[in-house]
């Protein structure tokens, strides 16, 4: 119970070495089985004494709620006009008294009937048609075929889709229980203004076909489906012949666990769950001058400076609390009573003018940390107890039993609990001012563990080792291996004083997962990075190709990756630009002039660029016969850069785009620029022709094929050391067929300027 509190409430606490918790007790049930048995045998008499002939359907016509069975002409009519307001396709199917089924509905200010056909076919199955369009193999199908097509009968002058189904009556529709026109949302407000457990209501479900009972039970609302289903009322594994019967049994039997159905919910069960001491009798008159008590829940932590002052953590309750007009309050919190505190720090708690007595707990888990435990054992009233406070709790706690043993062997595991968890704090803050570290970012560090790097040991997944860019070169063996197995981080040499880059591709191409730069500079470097996160939806990692992986992977030796990885030839044609570069250099009628690179493995990395623009033209220039050419053996290493230049000063970057060559599609493309962030250039762009062909394809696959015979005939003679003039004709041929390849891709003018390493 709560300190404020004089009634006690049995509960059942838990205690860990963390925690302490504690839920309503629900005293357990035990059923009489013999007279469950036999008791829902009496309920359930007769009930599979009635089956239909179309049980065996996938969705018989006795499960639906709008057949109506047996019933006349004039009253399908009557029932439709009552029900008229609904409009046009407002439906129902009954038993014709002709025999067989007809439809009914609703259409034009009138009631149209219209027979439903049926025949067998040869083995057996039967098969309705409604109208005169299309037959199918049951009732409930030729009526879902019906809410989306038009049912025409042109001599009546009737085109209407099916709307709305007028269910069928069984009885139990002027039961107080039973709510035809509430939903779910509906039911749960009617339900919490009654405070009573097992109080229910029945009301129809927007599931076809079913009912929803919903009960108030331990605070809780739940809601449970009735399915009407071959003229029985189906509620989990229990049948009913009617909804009546269903309701008598669970009144004496539970739904779940304890749960019975009590009281169905009504008007006056809402009246009597109102506090009425909440309100003023007309009667009577209220004194202005009355002290009105509330509860409040502090906004912020708050530290007493003086005796009279209350303290209290964010969170916490505070009771019995007098509003005034000051910018001051009073209230009890934590023991301490009529206590001040400041007004601004708190916030008053809505429906909270029940009387404090009324407080009960609720399912709580407290954390031991911040739990303060009194280690007297009091006795009262032939209970003896113990105080627990906690900061988000409205009052003090009182744990009890009638039996002081217990109570003294609850408050002795509370407290040792307590000291172990305030011990393990100490420690914690003694290893921080030791080793410099604070804990609470050390707990969320889950991922990685740092440990030197040791190539005398097999490390652990989790332990991820870090190198200065200079050791990444060293030992390029040893730390290739190292990464198939393990994280590594590459971070700025310490020489770097003015936060300049080191380039990322040589650490990523030896396997390094983390490579540190410095976000602030604005360089190549830090663009490549850039172009290679732009990839996997910029989600913030990217998987490394296969062969990285492998035992014999080596980056300076491409020819271990033969069977792993398929060179490309990539053809950039530039044709022209659009406002290439800033305000200042149109002002200066600069000349521009675009380079393309290629960067990745060592042998792939190549440049080349354009003529500069004879017109001086920077806003729209254009380019003629800007054919270039690249020869990449691992394309998925690999990215391509363009970058605008001028003849001013050749190594200023007026803008560039960077992106991995996986990224890059073929065809005509605009390349959007950015500037040296990696940030857009409003309307700048390139247009370029990009062509990306496997060399062993397509026209070339004979003349690679011829070539690779020639080197291999050239290096057969050279094991042997004979036939001098063989090898040079040889060694000719194929530098003669290598410039004719070149020469059928080249279409115009071209010149290399070669990266230098």
């Amino acid at each position: 119970r709560y300190a404020t509190e004089t009634k006690w409430s049995e509960y059942d606490v838990v205690l860990t070495d963390t925690h302490f918790g504690f839920t309503p007790h629900v005293p357990p049930v035990v059923e009489d089985k013999d007279n469950f048995e036999n008791n829902y045998q009496d309920y359930f008499e007769n009930c599979d004494s009635d089956e239909d002939e179309d049980s065996d359907e996938p969705r018989p016509l006795s499960s639906q709620l709008w057949y109506h069975r047996s019933m006349e002409r004039t009253a399908a009519e009557v029932l439709l006009k009552e029900e008229r307001f609904h409009g046009d396709g407002t439906f129902l199917v009954r038993e014709s008294a002709h025999g067989g089924l007809a439809l009914s509905f609703f259409a034009n200010g009138s009631v149209t009937h219209s027979k439903i056909k049926q025949y067998k076919d040869e083995q057996g199955q039967k098969h309705y048609l409604i109208g005169n369009e299309v037959w199918h193999d049951s009732v409930p199908e030729s009526i879902d075929y019906y809410y989306t097509h038009k049912l025409i009968y042109k001599n009546k002058g009737v085109s209407v889709s099916l709307t709305y189904p007028v269910k069928r009556k069984f009885g139990f529709e002027h039961e107080t229980w039973y709510s035809s026109c509430i939903n779910r949302v509906s039911a749960e407000e009617y339900l919490k203004s009654i405070p009573i457990d097992g109080t229910f209501l029945i009301r129809p479900s927007s599931v076809e076909n079913c009912f929803s009972l919903s009960m108030r039970y331990l605070r809780r609302i739940s809601h449970y489906q009735i399915e009407f289903s071959r003229n029985k009322f189906v509620l989990g594994t229990f049948r009913f012949p009617t909804m009546n019967k269903l309701v008598d049994y669970f009144k004496t039997h539970p739904l779940y666990k304890t749960a019975k159905l009590t009281e169905p919910a009504s008007e006056d069960l809402q009246n009597e769950g109102i506090d009425k001491d909440m309100y003023c009798s007309p009667e009577t008159y209220t004194d202005i001058h009355q002290d009105i008590k509330v509860t409040v829940k502090a906004l912020y932590d708050f530290h007493a400076s003086s005796p009279d002052e209350l303290s209290f953590k964010r969170g916490s309750y505070i009771i019995n609390v007098t509003i005034l007009d000051q910018p001051w309050w009073r209230g009890d919190h934590a023991g301490n009573v009529k206590k001040l505190f400041p007004a601004n720090y708190v916030q008053v708690v809505e429906n909270n003018a029940q009387d404090e007595e009324n407080i009960e707990l609720s399912e709580t888990m407290l954390r031991l940390m911040d739990c303060h435990i009194d280690d007297t054992i009091h006795s009262r009233d032939s209970m003896h107890y113990f105080a627990l406070s906690h900061p988000t709790q409205p009052s003090v706690i009182h744990i009890g039993s009638k039996r002081v043993f217990d109570v003294d062997d609850w408050l002795r595991s509370s407290l040792e609990c307590v000291s172990k968890i305030t011990e393990v704090v100490i420690d914690i803050r003694k290893e921080e001012r030791t080793k410099n570290i604070a804990q609470e970012l050390s707990d969320i560090v889950v991922y990685f563990q740092a440990v030197p790097y040791n190539t005398q040991r097999s490390g652990k997944f989790l332990e991820t080792s870090s190198f200065s860019e200079e050791r990444i070169g060293r030992d390029d063996k040893q730390i290739i291996q190292y990464n198939q197995f393990q994280i590594s981080r590459v971070y700025p040499k310490f020489l770097r004083v003015t936060s300049t880059n080191f380039d990322p591709i040589p650490k990523w191409n030896v396997g390094c997962q983390l490579v540190a730069l410095n976000y602030q500079t604005p360089d190549k470097p830090m663009q490549i990075n850039q172009a290679m996160f732009a990839q996997n939806g910029r989600c913030g990692y990217v998987v490394k190709p296969k062969f990285m992986t492998k035992h014999y992977y080596d980056p300076s030796d491409i020819s271990l990756l033969k069977n792993d990885v398929e060179s490309v030839v990539l053809t950039v044609t530039v044709l022209g630009g659009r406002n290439l570069g800033n305000m200042a250099s149109v002002i200066e009628n600069t000349q521009p002039f675009v380079a393309i690179e290629v960067l990745g493995l060592p042998l792939d990395c190549q440049r080349e660029r354009t003529r500069m623009s004879q017109d001086k033209n920077i806003l729209n220039p254009v380019w003629k016969n800007e054919v270039f050419v690249f020869n990449i053996s691992c394309p998925d290493l690999a990215f391509v850069r363009f970058e605008v230049g001028s003849e001013v000063n050749e190594a200023t970057c007026l803008s560039q785009a960077t992106f991995h060559l996986k990224s890059i599609r073929q065809g005509y493309r605009s390349v959007p620029l950015q500037n040296a962030y990696s940030e857009p250039l409003a309307i700048s762009s390139l247009l370029v022709h990009i062509n990306i062909k496997n060399p062993k394809e397509e026209g070339e696959r004979s003349v690679f094929r011829i070539i690779e015979e020639t080197r291999k005939l050239y290096m057969e003679l050279s094991i042997s050391d004979k036939n001098d003039k063989t090898r040079e004709q040889l060694q000719l041929t194929e530098q003669k067929l290598l410039e004719q390849l070149n020469r059928s891709r080249l279409d115009g003018y071209r010149r290399t300027w070669r990266h230098q390493h």
